[in-house]
């Protein structure tokens, strides 16, 4: 990354990798065997999101990972805008709740985090005071 070390840096990164439709894709031979210890039946739409969720995963340990080699203040807020579109699976297992997880993430803080549960319009507000952007 580019720029004055006393600037402060903005990165938004928006990923659309497991986004869906996961109905159009097919899975791999042997994807299912390797994601679960007994695949459920008839959820290869689940297999797929997996799939996608292992790349994201990677992209954000990548992003996170080069954020915290800067030596400047840098912060990461890491989310899902909605729960995947799963009917398949939903029919099978139940509904989910509806809340996706999130992670808040500063290069310089340290030791284990916190759990809360934030409505989604609290997020950036919440994001931006940890990150001292903001009172």
């Amino acid at each position: 990354m580019h720029g004055r070390a006393d600037h402060p840096l903005f990165v938004m990164a928006i990923t659309m990798e497991n986004h869906g439709p996961l109905h159009l894709e097919t899975a791999r031979p042997g994807e299912a065997d390797a994601l679960y210890t007994r695949p459920p039946p008839g959820c290869e739409d689940l297999t797929i999101y997996l799939r996608h969720l292992r790349h994201a995963d990677q992209m954000a340990a990548s992003l996170r990972d080069t954020l915290e080699s800067l030596d400047r203040p840098a912060s990461l807020c890491w989310y899902g805008d909605h729960v995947p579109i799963l009917p398949e699976v939903y029919r099978r297992y139940g509904l989910p709740s509806g809340r996706v997880p999130y992670v808040c993430w500063h290069n310089w803080a340290s030791g284990p985090g916190r759990s809360l549960d934030l409505a989604a319009e609290d997020l950036s507000r919440y994001w931006l005071r940890g990150a001292g952007l903001m009172q």
